[in-house]
């Protein structure tokens, strides 16, 4: 029997730019299945995803390391290493919804959740990427 990752890598168009990244962040894990089924409702496939995991102090600085100069950037480390996260990588059905921004839907999606279950500006529910590279890049962080 076929993996999933292997079914679609055979039967869909899965270049660099359909693939997205998501970590539910601590604290919300109550809401992984619902912005999964979410996700996957807008045309999105998931290719990988953790169980819940905390995050090590090494992936938090790879992951975040580009705020490292804010003043709110140890408040975030201290915070994504708080508890478990849950992190998810997809493709897009291309076939489907031909055309799609699949960054500015992801981003729409994050807004979403955002609005409807975050406490404040750090404690948001989740994170998104918000690029093409940042998608290959905080996907290997996690899921090498």
């Amino acid at each position: 029997m076929k993996h999933l990752s292997e079914f679609i890598q055979e039967h869909l168009s899965t270049p660099v730019d359909c693939k997205a990244f998501i970590i539910i962040k601590p604290g919300f894990l109550q809401y992984a299945d619902e912005i999964l089924e979410y996700c996957t409702d807008k045309g999105f496939i998931m290719h990988d995803h953790t169980n819940p995991i905390k995050l090590t102090d090494k992936q938090i600085k790879d992951l975040y390391g580009c705020h490292s100069k804010e003043d709110w950037y140890d408040d975030l480390c201290k915070y994504m290493g708080s508890d478990d996260i849950i992190a998810a990588e997809f493709v897009f059905d291309f076939d489907k919804h031909p055309g799609t921004n699949t960054i500015a839907l992801m981003k729409d999606i994050k807004q979403h959740f955002r609005d409807k279950y975050g406490k404040d500006e750090m404690k948001n529910c989740m994170h998104s990427s918000d690029s093409l590279e940042n998608v290959q890049r905080e996907g290997k962080i996690i899921f090498n």
